[in-house]
C-alpha cells in the first residue's frame, strides 16, 4: 500500500508491540489525538465561536462518513455508538404485533438485544439458523415471510469476518417494501461499501474499530425513504429547525434531514477526532485499504495453515475482510503466549480472532506466526 510508512509514523505504539485487533478497538493516529486537544483548548473561545466551530466539525465528519459510503451528508448523524443508533430505529418505527424482524442468530448482541425489546410489543423476532464462516443469506432470504417489516444483519461478521453481500438482500427487500439494517462496525472504514447501490435503508456504526476514532463516537445512516418512517422518542434543542439563541418560540419544526436525531450537547473532542481519522482513511483510500488487509489475512491464513492450525474465516475473495479467526490444539494458550509477546489479538468463541488494519505490515504478520 502506498504511503504505508508514512502511514505507521501516526501510530508510535507499533514500535513496542504488533497490534491486530482492530475489531475490538484500534489504534488512533496522533492527528486524531491533538485534534482532541485542541477541542479542549477551544473551550476557551467564546460561546459564539465555539458553537462555530463545533458544527464546522461535525459538518466535516458527517461530509466525510458520506463520501466513505456513498451516500449525503445529509443522510449521516453523529450518535455515540452503534446501540444507539440502533435503538432509535427500533423504538421509532411503528412496529405492531404479529410483525415480524429477521436477523442472523449469531449476530452480535448488540444487534439483537434492541430488536428482541421489541417482543413485549408482539413483534416477532426471527432469528435465522447460520453459522460462522458461512454465508448467511440463504437462510436469512428463507426467514422472511409476508409480515417480514424489517431485516438486519452486520455488514462483516464480528467472529468471522463474513462479508455478506449486502447487495442482494437489499434488493431482495427493496422488491418486498422491508426495511433493510445493517451493523456497519465492523466493516465500515476498512471495507468498501455503497450504502446507495446495496439500498440499505438504515446502517449504525460506531467510530472506536475501523474507524480509528474515540470511544463514544459513531453515526448513523438514514435513507431519505425512511426519515419519515420514524418517529423520535427524544427530542431536545438541536432536534429543532431552529437557529435563533435562547429562543423562546417552542414551535417544534424537525430539521428536515438525519441531523434531527441529535437532541444536545455532543461529544465535540470525538468528533474532532474521529473528522481527523476519517481523513486519513480519505486520503490513503478504501479500496486501497481493503485489498492491504485482505492482503495481511491471506498471508496470514497460508501460515497458519502450514502450522496446522484451522481456519474459521471464509477465504473467498468475495466473503475475505480484516478479520480472521482460527482455533488449534491449545487456543487458549496460544493466545497467552501471544499477549506475553507483545501481539495484541482477540480471544472470540474460543477462537483467536486476527484483525489487521492501514497500519499493519507482512513484518506484524510474520512476528505473530513466530510468536505462535
Amino acid at each position: 500500500m502506498k504511503n504505508l510508512k508514512e502511514i505507521r509514523k501516526e501510530f508510535p505504539e507499533l514500535e513496542r508491540l504488533v497490534h491486530l485487533s482492530s475489531a475490538a478497538l484500534s489504534l488512533m493516529p496522533e492527528r486524531s489525538k491533538q485534534a482532541m486537544i485542541q477541542a479542549l483548548t477551544d473551550r476557551e473561545y467564546t460561546s459564539e465561536k465555539r458553537t462555530a466551530v463545533r458544527k464546522e466539525r461535525d459538518l466535516a465528519a458527517r461530509r466525510e462518513i458520506a463520501a466513505l459510503i456513498h451516500a449525503s451528508a445529509e443522510d449521516i448523524c453523529m450518535v455515540a455508538n452503534t446501540s444507539e443508533g440502533l435503538n432509535i430505529l427500533a423504538q421509532g418505527l411503528d412496529l405492531q404485533a404479529g410483525d415480524n424482524v429477521v436477523l442472523s442468530e449469531i449476530e452480535f448482541s448488540g444487534n439483537i438485544i434492541p430488536w428482541l425489546n421489541l417482543e413485549k410489543k408482539g413483534v416477532r423476532i426471527k432469528r435465522a439458523k447460520t453459522e460462522f464462516g458461512q454465508d448467511p443469506t440463504e437462510k436469512i432470504l428463507a426467514a422472511i415471510d409476508g409480515r417480514t417489516r424489517l431485516v438486519t444483519l452486520s455488514f462483516v461478521g464480528w467472529i468471522d469476518g463474513f462479508k455478506t453481500n449486502v447487495a442482494e438482500i437489499g434488493a431482495y427487500c427493496r422488491e418486498r417494501g422491508i426495511i433493510f439494517v445493517v451493523d456497519g462496525i465492523q466493516g465500515v472504514g476498512v471495507m468498501e461499501l455503497n450504502v446507495t447501490a446495496a439500498q440499505v435503508s438504515f446502517l449504525s456504526c460506531g467510530g472506536q474499530k475501523w474507524l480509528m476514532s474515540p470511544n463514544g463516537t459513531g453515526f448513523i445512516y438514514v435513507a431519505k425513504s425512511v426519515l419519515p418512517l420514524i418517529s423520535q422518542k427524544y427530542l431536545g434543542y438541536l432536534s429543532i429547525d431552529n437557529e435563533a439563541d435562547n429562543t423562546f418560540d417552542f414551535a417544534l419544526p424537525l430539521k428536515g434531514d438525519a441531523a434531527r436525531f441529535q437532541i444536545g450537547a455532543v461529544n465535540d473532542k470525538g468528533i474532532a477526532a474521529m473528522e481527523r481519522s476519517l481523513s486519513l482513511i480519505l486520503e490513503t483510500g478504501i479500496a486501497d485499504i481493503q485489498d492491504h488487509v485482505i492482503g495481511l489475512n491471506r498471508y496470514a491464513g497460508e501460515g497458519l495453515r502450514k502450522m496446522g492450525y484451522t481456519l474459521v474465516s471464509d477465504r473467498r475473495p468475495d466473503h475475505m475482510s480484516s478479520i480472521l479467526s482460527f482455533w488449534g490444539d491449545d487456543t487458549l494458550g496460544a493466545y497467552h503466549r501471544l499477549t506475553r509477546k507483545g501481539v495484541i489479538v482477540s480471544l472470540r468463541n474460543g477462537w483467536i480472532r486476527v484483525s489487521p488494519h492501514l497500519y499493519n505490515t507482512e513484518q506484524d504478520i510474520d512476528k505473530f506466526l513466530a510468536a505462535l
